[in-house]
């Protein structure tokens, strides 16, 4: 049974300043210079505490150097807990394309359990690095300033009912920044927390971002062993939410291979048809399976392969699999492609040779620009394809989806105490 409950957050106070130059997006997104321009706008910015050994490269110990920071704030009032538990409804209102939409997020504290107990589960593989970084700076902190992201399935409409019509009702909390807007409203009477207790305790709950913080406050919770490490905060939407946007994340490859060979064994499984970047972007936002590559007889070439024979592929992917994974584009990339064509191990976290981008006009230039020798790119899965794969026990490849935007830091944090 999920146990997501309200709680005492922790949030800015007007003495920070402007609330707008106080959040961050997170850690892993951030450049050097991002880091600088987020420290130039306020000395409270949360960055200084979400991205340490960035923020604080001066400090010798730049963990503790945040942890001293995170007591000093709550000391001069920066920063203060609030007095009752609550759940905080999170209203991020953003550009995509030519579209305004807006997303909902459900802020609380998530109960962590083994990914085999089955109330939460993850969608795709973890790496270790970025697991060692979190643990340090959980332990220093003893909090959590940024939220885990996770769906959940509301086709019946009883969670979203229980939350305001309005999504900036009685909000508390308003910020713009980077191109994005953001109210938050803390829910606090007391029949609208058991309801919403009570309602996500007979769901199961799918990772979205944050697989790596997610095993890493199970594995500190396991070491300290206290009530309040078994805890950590989510936020949460809806599968169905009309605000969820999940983007493709593509491959550039810079390995050795043989044009002539790649181009053969292509050949035998897909068709290739030569395409514009427009006439791509058109095929990989449609229903049927399609795989971009560019970089193959040029830097400047790109074409759409389609398998010829699906089932042939699929039964090339691993067995165990289920058949919604081993029928994804991704599956057939990592698998057929990645592995089968150019040698890489399918199952080895980090492959050699191989980066991820998010746009796709970047991955192109890149190649065309001799950056990058190939250029791999993907359709979105679909939150139906997400669940499908988490509900089979399965994981999709790491660095799969791209969820957009990403959550702020800042907004609202967690004590472990």
């Amino acid at each position: 049974m999920v146990d997501f409950r309200a709680f005492r957050g922790l949030r800015y106070t007007p003495l920070g300043g402007d609330l707008s130059d106080l959040i961050s997006p997170p850690y892993d997104v951030l450049s050097a210079a991002q880091v600088e321009a987020l420290k130039d706008r306020s000395p409270y910015n949360i960055i200084r505490l979400e991205h340490p050994v960035m923020a604080l490269a001066g400090e010798r110990e730049p963990y503790e150097a945040a942890a001293s920071l995170l007591n000093e704030w709550q000391g001069r009032g920066i920063l203060r807990r609030d007095d009752a538990p609550a759940f905080h409804l999170h209203a991020q209102t953003f550009t995509e394309g030519d579209h305004s939409r807006q997303r909902r997020v459900i802020y609380g504290r998530l109960k962590l359990t083994s990914w085999d107990d089955g109330e939460v589960v993850p969608h795709e593989y973890t790496m270790a690095g970025p697991k060692e970084d979190r643990l340090r700076l959980l332990r220093a902190l003893n909090a959590n300033t940024s939220p885990l992201y996770l769906l959940y399935n509301d086709s019946d409409g009883d969670i979203a009912s229980l939350l305001p019509s309005s999504a900036g009702a009685g909000q508390t909390l308003t910020a713009s920044a980077d191109a994005e807007s953001h109210a938050l409203t803390a829910l606090v009477e007391p029949d609208t927390v058991q309801r919403l207790q009570t309602a996500f305790a007979e769901r199961r709950l799918y990772m979205a971002d944050g697989h790596h913080r997610y095993e890493t406050a199970l594995a500190h919770h396991n070491t300290e062993g206290s009530a309040e490490t078994a805890y950590v905060l989510a936020g949460l939407t809806a599968s169905n939410d009309p605000g969820l946007s999940i983007h493709a994340t593509h491959r550039l490859f810079s390995g050795e291979f043989d044009p002539r060979a790649l181009r053969d064994a292509i050949d035998r499984d897909f068709e290739l048809q030569p395409v514009s970047r427009a006439e791509l972007k058109e095929l990989l936002s449609g229903e049927e399976l399609a795989l971009g590559l560019g970089g193959l007889d040029s830097p400047s070439s790109l074409v759409c392969l389609r398998p010829r024979n699906l089932d042939s592929l699929a039964s090339r992917t691993p067995g165990d699999a289920p058949e919604v994974s081993r029928r994804l584009d991704v599956s057939l990339l990592q698998h057929i492609v990645l592995g089968d064509y150019l040698g890489l191990d399918p199952a080895k976290p980090d492959q050699a040779g191989l980066v991820y981008v998010h746009s796709l006009d970047d991955a192109l230039d890149t190649v065309a620009n001799h950056g990058a020798r190939l250029a791999f790119l993907l359709r979105p899965v679909s939150p139906k394809q997400l669940i499908e794969v988490s509900d089979a026990g399965a994981r999709l490849p790491q660095k799969t989806t791209y969820f957009s935007p990403k959550l702020p830091t800042g907004l609202v944090m967690n004590l472990l105490d």
